[in-house]
């Protein structure tokens, strides 16, 4: 069996507006993962309120309304909501300091801190202009 040599460079680097486009894509999906979620979940909690306001006992309404798959469902949903947000901020931010943005800048116009501005750049390895390497 014959073996290639890995090279110790990444072959395929993205460009960041390409990867905040699919990362802003990947949101959008779950966003309406999410949407249709919330619909479910609204559907079992009218179901249950029914139940509970006729007097129907409460394993029973559990039961009746599945609410153990109902409350993972949303979970699930509301995980991937959360972490597709968190990478489309890390690759919008990317995208803004490649185009010369600088983190007051960005964090301005997300609307939150300059200091979770600089968190997500440094989780994305980006070290804005202006600032010292980390390299020694």
């Amino acid at each position: 069996m014959r073996r290639t040599a890995i090279p110790a460079y990444p072959l395929l680097v993205p460009d960041p507006r390409d990867a905040a486009i699919q990362d802003t894509e990947r949101l959008i999906a779950a966003v309406h993962e999410l949407v249709v979620a919330l619909r479910a979940n609204d559907e079992v909690y009218r179901k249950g309120l029914s139940a509970l306001s006729n007097g129907t006992a409460i394993r029973e309404i559990l039961e009746l309304t599945n609410a153990a798959r109902a409350r993972k469902v949303l979970a699930d949903a509301l995980a991937n909501f959360e972490e597709s947000r968190h990478q489309s901020r890390r690759s919008m931010i990317t995208a803004g300091l490649e185009e010369g943005m600088n983190l007051t800048e960005l964090s301005e116009g997300w609307g939150f801190s300059r200091q979770l501005t600089g968190r997500y750049a440094k989780e994305a390895n980006v070290i804005p202009r202006g600032l010292p390497s980390r390299d020694p």
